[in-house]
C-alpha cells in the first residue's frame, strides 16, 4: 500500500511540475507579443512591403499591405489596427478590392468591393466603420 501512496505522490508531483512550466511558459510568449512593436508585427505579417497611416492623436496606427493579381483592376488590402499604448492589435481585416481611411482621430472607414461575375451585372460594396476607442464595428446601411 505505502508503494502505491509513493508512486502516486510521486505521479501527482510531476505532473504539477510541468503543469507549472507550461503555463509559465504560455504566459511569457504572451507578454512577448503584448510588448512587439508596429514594425515587427508588421514584418511577420506582410514582409517589408507595407504601408502606415497613423491617425492625428498618433495613437492608433493602420498597418496595410495591397496585394494585387494581375489580371485584378483593384487590389486587395489586408490590414490590422495597432494600439501605440498597449503595443497590441486590436483589430484586423482584409478587404476584397477594398480601401481603408482614417475618417476622424478615432474612426476608420473600410470598403470592400465585390467585383461581379459574368453573370451579374454592376460592383457591390460593403461600407463598414471601425471605432478604435469603443473597438465596436458599425456596417453602412446606405
Amino acid at each position: 500500500m505505502s508503494k502505491y501512496c509513493l508512486l502516486v505522490f510521486f505521479g501527482v508531483f510531476l505532473l504539477s511540475c510541468s503543469l507549472d512550466k507550461s503555463h509559465s511558459k504560455g504566459g511569457a510568449s504572451q507578454e512577448l507579443n503584448e510588448s512587439k512593436s508596429l514594425e515587427e508585427i508588421a514584418e511577420e505579417k506582410f514582409g517589408d512591403n507595407y504601408g502606415v497611416k497613423t491617425n492625428e492623436s498618433n495613437s492608433y496606427s493602420l498597418v496595410y499591405k495591397n496585394y494585387k493579381k494581375y489580371e485584378d483592376l483593384f487590389s486587395d488590402v489586408h490590414y490590422f489596427i495597432y494600439e501605440h499604448q498597449e503595443h497590441l492589435v486590436i483589430f484586423e481585416d482584409t478587404l476584397k478590392a477594398g480601401s481603408i481611411e482614417w475618417i476622424s482621430n478615432d474612426e476608420i472607414v473600410a470598403i470592400a468591393r465585390n467585383i461581379p461575375n459574368e453573370n451579374d451585372s454592376g460592383t457591390h460594396r460593403r461600407v463598414y466603420y471601425y471605432n478604435v476607442s469603443t473597438k465596436q464595428r458599425r456596417l453602412d446601411k446606405g
